[in-house]
């Protein structure tokens, strides 16, 4: 399968790894009146890309990526485990571990890994949302940008 269709089915809410069924915050910014119209979710929304995603999420998933790519099994626990110990709370945690949880699946029964990377994902015994998706998309041929953009 080429890049471009592997990239589209990892960033479609089709893909059964449930994220689509978290709202990062966004639920309790409604209720609690921050978000009130189109105007302020889309603040909501790009204060949350830009503050969170780029800050923290995204290089973990780069450093992931990068790491999965080296098969360095140190450098991928760490990361991991720096992520998951990252969560402020239990929803975003169990989301985290949900997600990653679904992905390290995908990952074992569609995109062909390494008897390296299986290994390493057999030491995980929970795996992080952007540590699982690094692995998705490196094993299917997509560039750390384009999943990154994903």
């Amino acid at each position: 399968m080429s890049a471009l269709p592997r990239l589209l089915q990892l960033a479609s809410p089709a893909l059964p790894v449930g994220a689509y069924s978290y709202s990062q915050g966004l639920e309790w910014a409604i209720e609690s009146g921050d978000v009130t119209n189109s105007a302020t979710a889309q603040r909501w929304i790009e204060d949350h890309l830009s503050l969170v995603f780029s800050r923290f999420e995204a290089p973990v998933y780069a450093a992931g990526f990068a790491a999965w790519q080296r098969e360095d099994a140190p450098e991928v626990e760490r990361l991991n485990a720096e992520f998951i110990a990252s969560r402020e709370s239990a929803e975003p945690r169990a989301e985290t571990l949900q997600v990653g949880f679904s992905y390290a699946a995908w990952c074992r029964e569609v995109v062909v890994l390494s008897d390296s990377q299986r290994a390493i994902l057999a030491t995980l015994d929970r795996i992080c949302a952007p540590v699982g998706a690094a692995l998705a998309a490196f094993a299917s041929g997509v560039s750390v940008r384009d999943g990154l953009l994903a």
